[in-house]
C-alpha cells in the first residue's frame, strides 16, 4: 500500500523531513516518487503539473518541470569522489533512443489517498543485465565543496544529458563493457523476460500531491 502523504521513502531523508512537517508536493509514483518543494513564486506551476505514472519518463517529469522552472537547473549530490553517480535523468536519454538494454516492466499495487484506495499500474525503465558485461565509470561532476571524506558535487542538468546523449548515441553500449552477446543472443534474452514495449506502455498523468 502506497500513501504518498506518508510512505516514507527509503533513500531521502529530506524528503522524510519534508513528508514529516507536511512540506511541498509529492509525486504519486510508488516506485520513484519525488517530493518537490517549490518557492512561492512557481507553487502554482507545480500544482498544476501532470506528472507521468511512468518511472523516469520522457515527459512530462520532474527533470522536464526542473528545466521549465530553471534552465540552469543544477543536480547537487553529497558523496566520495569514489562511488559512481547514478544519475536517473539518464533513463530519459534512454527511452529516447531506444537503447537495447531497457524494458518497460508493470507494477501494480494500491494507493491510498485521504482514505481512498484504488488498484494502480506503474512502470520502471529496466535495465536488462546480461552476462559477462559491467557497468563503465562516467565522468564525475565537478567538486563544489569538500564535506568530510567525500565533498558537494554539482552538475548542470541540460549539459550532464546533451553530453550523455551524445556519448550513448555513438555508442549504445557506452554505460557496458561489451557488448558481450551478439544481436541474436540479445534478442534471445529480451524474449525471456517479461519485456513491455515503451510505445506499448498505457500512461496516465496525474498531479502531484500538497502534503
Amino acid at each position: 500500500m502506497f500513501d504518498p502523504k506518508c510512505t516514507w521513502s527509503t533513500v531521502n531523508l529530506l524528503a522524510n523531513h519534508a513528508l514529516s512537517n507536511h512540506l511541498g508536493y509529492r509525486t504519486l509514483d510508488p516506485n520513484f516518487s519525488y517530493v518537490i518543494l517549490p518557492g512561492a513564486q512557481v507553487e502554482a506551476q507545480v500544482a498544476a503539473y501532470k506528472f507521468s505514472n511512468v518511472s523516469f519518463d520522457l515527459m512530462p517529469s520532474v527533470y522536464n518541470l526542473a528545466c521549465s522552472l530553471d534552465p540552469d537547473a543544477h543536480l547537487v549530490s553529497i558523496r566520495t569522489a569514489q562511488e559512481l553517480d547514478l544519475f536517473t535523468c539518464r533513463h530519459y536519454v534512454e527511452q529516447e533512443v531506444k537503447r537495447p538494454m531497457r524494458f518497460m516492466k508493470k507494477f501494480s499495487g494500491e494507493t491510498e489517498i485521504d482514505g481512498h484506495k484504488e488498484t494502480t499500474d506503474t512502470f520502471y525503465n529496466c535495465r536488462l543485465l546480461l552476462p559477462n558485461t559491467a557497468f563503465a565509470m562516467e565522468p564525475n561532476p565537478n567538486l563544489t565543496a569538500t564535506l568530510g571524506k567525500g565533498g558537494i558535487y554539482s552538475v548542470k542538468v541540460k549539459d550532464f544529458i546533451a553530453d550523455f546523449k551524445a556519448k550513448i548515441t555513438a555508442d549504445p553500449w557506452f554505460e557496458l563493457k561489451g557488448p558481450a552477446l551478439s544481436p541474436e543472443e540479445i534478442a534471445a534474452q529480451l524474449t525471456q523476460e517479461a519485456v513491455c514495449p515503451p510505445e506499448e506502455v498505457v500512461r496516465t498523468y496525474r498531479s502531484a500531491i500538497k502534503l
